[in-house]
């Protein structure tokens, strides 16, 4: 059995049935058909969709509401209507792969752990490749993330282990159900050397996903802005000798920056740096998040176009 948190959770502040209630009206409401239009406007032809395990297979005794996979569907049928592709990842894994808000629960790793929460995983991307096998979404969602930001630092070759065993398991339950979506696995932040066994068999049609912010390491607050925004150049090295032996993109960048730095006047540099080192130097990007209903604070992909941060439909150069 997997540990039960005792941090207060989102049904048990307002019970099951009003907490269903509110999520229902938030997934009716926040992303429409009108937000993949006005994306596609500017120059967006892919989409990252997470998704929590309980979406698919919720456990006894979960403390989440669900309902919202029919939702990623719509969404899945609305790239297609507009040309884009999409990326379906397992977000948030029974246990918790990293104890972040965004895996569903914040606090204890568990995931690793225990056997039944691996199993829980392969069995909910199972089922997911499965369902996006169909043609009527196969078309558009052709990539399948198996985890969101693995985290391995804690007790690190037990956690990296467990982690490796879980992307064979993985990949091999989705190749039993779809041998055409290409499989994504996340870097889980350690160096690339660690994954390029995935360009060889029995891996085949897989991407590496890595995760490049420039905001949570203390590091950033001790910089010149100008060191702060040309600190994107220093990918291109490992991004390229990553790339030699398996693709790679960049599923998740900003241009949020450390408090420090909330005065330079450098984010037109920074977003070019960004923009151009890995549209250059990997299959591509995915900025989080699309849209942010309070302060953007450079997590907001609209805001930094409407504010003149990136340029929408223009190619971009790096300035390194």
């Amino acid at each position: 059995m997997t540990p039960l948190l005792t941090s207060t959770r989102f049904t048990q502040k307002l019970g099951k049935t009003a907490a269903k209630a509110r999520l229902t009206t938030h997934w009716d409401t926040w992303v429409k058909e009108s937000d993949i239009s006005y994306l596609k406007g500017l120059g967006v032809n892919h989409l990252r969709i997470p998704v929590g395990y309980w979406a698919i297979a919720p456990q006894a005794g979960d403390p989440y509401v669900t309902g919202s996979w029919p939702y990623v569907l719509k969404a899945i049928g609305w790239a297609k209507k507009y040309g884009m592709t999409v990326t379906v990842c397992l977000h948030g894994a029974q246990g918790s792969q990293n104890g972040q808000d965004h895996s569903g629960r914040i606090g204890g790793v568990y995931f690793y752990n225990y056997d039944n929460n691996i199993a829980d995983a392969v069995h909910v991307v199972g089922q997911m490749a499965k369902q996006l096998a169909d043609p009527k979404y196969s078309e558009t969602a052709k990539f399948l993330q198996v985890l969101n930001e693995p985290a391995v630092f804690t007790d690190y070759n037990y956690r990296l282990q467990r982690l490796k065993e879980y992307y064979l398991k993985a990949y091999n339950k989705v190749r039993e159900v779809n041998k055409d979506i290409t499989v994504v696995f996340h870097d889980a932040f350690i160096s690339g050397s660690n994954w390029y066994y995935l360009g060889s068999a029995p891996y085949s049609n897989v991407v590496l996903d890595t995760h490049l912010y420039q905001v949570f390491n203390e590091k950033f607050n001790s910089m010149t802005c100008d060191e702060y925004a040309y600190y994107p150049c220093s990918y291109i090295a490992s991004l390229k000798e990553t790339s030699k032996r398996v693709p790679v993109f960049v599923g998740e960048w900003s241009l949020a920056t450390p408090s420090a730095l909330g005065k330079c006047n450098v984010a037109n540099t920074f977003a070019a740096n960004q923009l151009g080192v890995f549209g250059q130097n990997t299959l591509g990007w995915i900025y989080w998040n699309f849209k942010m209903d309070y302060g953007s604070g450079g997590w907001d992909f609209g805001a930094m176009v409407r504010n003149g941060a990136i340029v929408a439909n223009k190619p971009v150069n790096h300035k390194c």
